[in-house]
């Protein structure tokens, strides 16, 4: 059974809130009901000829699931309390099928065991046909009866491999200006001579306003000029929401000026939804300069509500491959060898990079620390191995390669020097983890002096990205700042005038009685 149409709605309900991986099983960002109905796996269809009748009785249920979900959608919003039912309703099914599963298979013939090595998949429903995509050997302590302390040795680590400079980088600038600075970050940005670096994948120097524009949206704008416009008519003037990022869904994603200030550009924690919206700014990136390093594999980022769903161990493999596609990528994913991902647990996010042209996972936590904690790397164990499970198979599916991930994979953890980030800044720091992996470095230090810079250059960027559909006229932003700081000077310029003045008449009126006093 298909239960993304109650868990979309709970998603919209709580956006704002911190994310949590408990109760999330296929928070999915495609339109179910242009799916072709997959309620539950074949083979566990009963063998009985009761069969078809069981499966058309399921099939309406699922129907009924489907033309609920717009209504739930629309009162997402509404304090309607069905969302708890909904989560017990979630459990009840889970709880159903695995009681069906068990049956089946006890009526069935044994199956061949897995070989050493190979992943044994027990939280996801797969068809025979997946399973073409599915085998292969993975991480080996996956099946591995030892104790735990071979998967905290057969962790690689990587101390002070976060914050890397590249070679290319120079420091800060002191003014915008400069002719040779990037303006989205304030620091003079070249391409390096290492084709894989992160800079070939970052868009080239914009207008030299660009930091006016955050500073004027983050300190200086009100509310209703970041989230109205003024429209006159014939017999009242009235204020019209106006959208400043617009991209296509489903589900569609709107968000005014005021919203991308609350949620992005002020010190808030990253919801899963920006974080969304940042990957798509990724992969726009990823296809804008892709004519700059023609030899270079090039990379997929995959939204982070797949990676929380699939780290949960919560999903159906259609669900995990649509939504590992989706959006459809505009670049062709056969040359893609690296595929990265974000995860939140417990408010803390995490990047997760898997490298196909080494078998090597990289383990990107930006609040770890070396010495790293085993329950730390027992976590990123866990989860990077339910996530390299379903990325071969997607991968596989995707490419139409069955050998593609065949073989063992190395995971490490690449850590960050010095002291630990506050926990507010943890989903951007990750971001920057994703934006400036280099395979064995992250070139680009995600310091806690850099989170602000990095809000600021990924507001713009979202402002101006290929996919906006709303994008705010920056010349009119530009004038708006401007204006702000004429009026922010004009109001100092009296006082300062009077203050002037105040102290003439002072020295003046001194003066006089000095004189007065020597002529006595």
């Amino acid at each position: 059974m298909d239960p993304t149409g109650y868990v979309r709605a709970g998603e919209t309900a709580q956006r704002n809130q911190e994310v949590e991986t408990e109760e999330i099983c296929c928070a999915q960002r495609y339109n179910v009901a242009e799916r072709t109905p997959t309620a539950a796996d074949p083979n566990l269809w009963p063998e009985s000829p009761c069969g078809a009748e069981l499966q058309g009785k399921v099939h309406d249920v699922c129907d009924k699931l489907r033309s609920l979900r717009q209504e739930l959608l629309d009162n997402a919003r509404c304090d309607t309390g069905v969302f708890p039912r909904l989560i017990a309703v979630s459990e009840h099914i889970s709880s159903f099928l695995r009681e069906v599963q068990g049956g089946s298979d006890d009526h069935r013939s044994p199956t061949k065991p897995p070989s050493k090595g190979a992943l044994r998949f027990s939280k996801s429903n797969s068809s025979p046909a997946d399973q073409i995509y599915r085998d292969g050997d993975l991480i080996e302590q996956a099946n591995s009866d030892d104790s735990e302390g071979r998967k905290t040795a057969a962790m690689e680590f990587m101390p002070g491999s976060i914050g890397l400079r590249c070679a290319a980088y120079k420091r800060p600038i002191t003014s915008i200006e400069d002719p040779g600075a990037d303006q989205l970050s304030g620091k003079r940005r070249k391409l390096c001579a290492n084709p894989n670096c992160a800079t070939h994948r970052h868009r080239k120097p914009v207008r030299t306003d660009a930091l006016k524009v955050c500073d004027w949206i983050e300190n200086q704008a009100s509310d209703d000029m970041l989230s109205k416009y003024e429209s006159v008519s014939s017999f009242i003037n009235y204020l019209i929401v106006r959208v400043w990022l617009l991209l296509d869904g489903p589900p569609e994603i709107k968000m005014t000026g005021a919203e991308i200030r609350q949620r992005l550009l002020w010190q808030t924690p990253l919801d899963l939804e920006m974080a969304s919206v940042i990957t798509s700014l990724l992969r726009d990136l990823e296809e804008e300069t892709i004519f700059r390093r023609p030899n270079c594999p090039g990379r997929h980022y995959v939204d982070p509500s797949w990676g929380v769903m699939v780290a949960n161990g919560k999903f159906c493999s259609e669900a995990s491959y649509e939504h590992f596609m989706y959006p459809t990528p505009a670049y062709d994913i056969r040359t893609c060898s690296i595929v990265l991902t974000l995860v939140c647990v417990k408010s803390n996010w995490s990047c997760y990079a898997f490298d196909f042209s080494s078998n090597t996972i990289s383990i990107m936590d930006p609040s770890v620390r070396y010495p790293v904690e085993k329950s730390k790397v027992d976590e990123h164990t866990v989860i990077g191995t339910r996530l390299l499970d379903e990325i071969i198979y997607c991968m596989r599916r995707a490419t139409g390669s069955k050998e593609l991930g065949r073989g063992k994979w190395t995971p490490k953890m690449m850590l960050a020097a010095g002291r630990k980030p506050p926990g507010v800044n943890s989903g951007i720091l990750a971001l920057n983890c994703m934006r400036w992996y280099n395979r064995n470095s992250v070139c680009d230090p995600p310091r806690d002096s850099q989170a602000a810079q990095t809000r600021k250059d990924l507001t713009f960027q979202l402002l101006t990205m290929r996919s906006n559909k709303a994008k705010p006229a920056i010349s009119e932003l530009v004038g708006a700042a401007a204006a702000t700081d004429a009026r922010v000077k004009k109001k100092h310029e009296p006082a300062t005038s009077q203050a002037d003045s105040s102290a003439n008449n002072e020295s003046t009126n001194s003066s006089r009685e000095h004189v007065a006093l020597e002529n006595e």
